[in-house]
């Protein structure tokens, strides 16, 4: 964990908050990257793999409102 935010810089993303639910190895991350490929990268680290090699792990991968109904909008 001493080493997130220098990954983080290395892969253009930005660590915005994490919660735990220690009893169920259960974390919570939100991060912001420029692309789910900057993501994906950042989650090879051999510092980030350890910590999913004890924890549950799903990503989610969120888009802003406004580019979402931009979305729907070319589909209609």
């Amino acid at each position: 964990m001493d080493k997130l935010s220098e990954l983080m810089k290395n892969h253009e993303s930005r660590f915005i908050g994490g919660w735990t639910i220690p009893e169920e190895h259960l974390v919570f991350w939100i991060v912001e990257s420029p692309s789910f490929e900057a993501y994906q990268n950042l989650g090879r680290e051999p510092e980030i793999r350890a910590l999913y090699s004890f924890t549950v792990s799903e990503t989610k991968v969120l888009t802003p409102m406004e580019e979402s109904r931009k979305i729907l909008e070319r589909l209609q």
